[in-house]
């Protein structure tokens, strides 16, 4: 992927600031709530931290709004009240970046986890982590799958994926968000980083993205572990103790429909694959706001695309 020129996917505001940037971000969906997930989710943040270092984390979000300065310190507490959740706290939110002033760069944590709420049935927790898209110009992809396997297997998880994104922090989403609905029907291997999806993944899968995880749950209702194995004989689909890992390219794949998207492995596959647990087209928060995009044709942008070679690494 060394070619790719990834300042194209980036937002550019009049001030010269962006509010959005392309990122390889992996998505953990946990079903239940803060109160059993706390110290599941304190382990994923220390792997993540382990596998790339504090030092790439430059700014943390504090509760009153403002962004500062990342700190050990910082990392520490936050660890420290996750492993010792209080009884009467609802909810858990916690964002961590590579940029600063609530600008997004490319690595970063984002965790969103609430108390079970009946009024909420299908929300499931959030832990987000972000690589800059250049980490596989500088590092083989195999260490990469194999963080995301192991992340995969905190006890709680139900559903991931991970993949290209079009990146923003909570303040900037606003500012971005008219750009990247524009993009998405055209770069069929981006995702959102829409932070209002944890409210519907309860039970669900996102879309085919490069890598999927299906807890052993949701692979059942997918016709079991062989099924999907035989469904996908060109996919490295990995048996985990939990679930199943699918990789449906080689490489992270941009998705160009403009250009035929000849990177796009076999996510078709996988896509027509995930349909009977993809979140709901009819109730999905995806651009609620936004009366330009159609969600539903873009959660369904790939079920009826053949497959391209598994190895893309040749079309970047």
């Amino acid at each position: 992927m060394n070619n790719v020129n990834w300042s194209r996917f980036a937002v550019t505001d009049s001030d010269g600031e962006h509010p959005e940037v392309p990122a390889l971000c992996c998505f953990l969906y946990f079903g239940a709530g803060i109160h059993d997930v706390g110290e599941e989710i304190a382990e994923g943040i220390e792997r993540y931290i382990g596998f790339v270092g504090l030092d790439v984390l430059r700014s943390f979000a504090a509760k009153s709004g403002e962004w500062k300065a990342m700190t050990k310190r910082q990392l520490d507490k936050d660890l420290r009240h996750l492993r010792d959740f209080p009884k009467d706290h609802k909810a858990a939110n916690i964002i961590y970046d590579a940029g600063e002033w609530g600008e997004p760069g490319g690595f970063g944590v984002h965790v969103s986890v609430y108390a079970e709420d009946e009024e909420f049935p299908t929300r499931a927790g959030q832990l987000r982590v972000d690589f800059p898209p250049q980490w596989l110009n500088e590092h083989d992809a195999e260490p990469l799958v194999n963080f995301v396997a192991t992340l995969s297997q905190l006890p709680h998880v139900q559903s991931g994926h991970a993949g290209l994104t079009f990146k923003t922090t909570p303040g900037s989403q606003g500012d971005a968000a008219s750009e990247i609905f524009k993009r998405l029907p055209r770069y069929f291997g981006f995702s959102p980083c829409d932070f209002s999806l944890r409210n519907e993944m309860l039970g669900h899968t996102f879309v085919a993205h490069w890598l999927n995880y299906v807890d052993q749950g949701l692979a059942a209702s997918l016709g079991g572990p062989n099924a999907i194995v035989s469904s996908l004989p060109e996919c490295d689909v990995r048996k985990l103790k939990k679930g199943l890992l699918i990789r449906g390219a080689k490489l992270p794949p941009i998705g160009d429909i403009n250009r035929k998207a000849p990177d796009l492995g076999r996510l078709p596959e996988v896509s027509r694959l995930l349909k009977p647990t993809r979140l709901d087209i009819e109730t999905t928060y995806l651009a609620n706001d936004d009366p330009t995009f159609d969600a539903g044709a873009w959660i369904e942008r790939m079920d009826e695309l053949d497959a391209r070679a598994w190895d893309n690494s040749r079309a970047f």
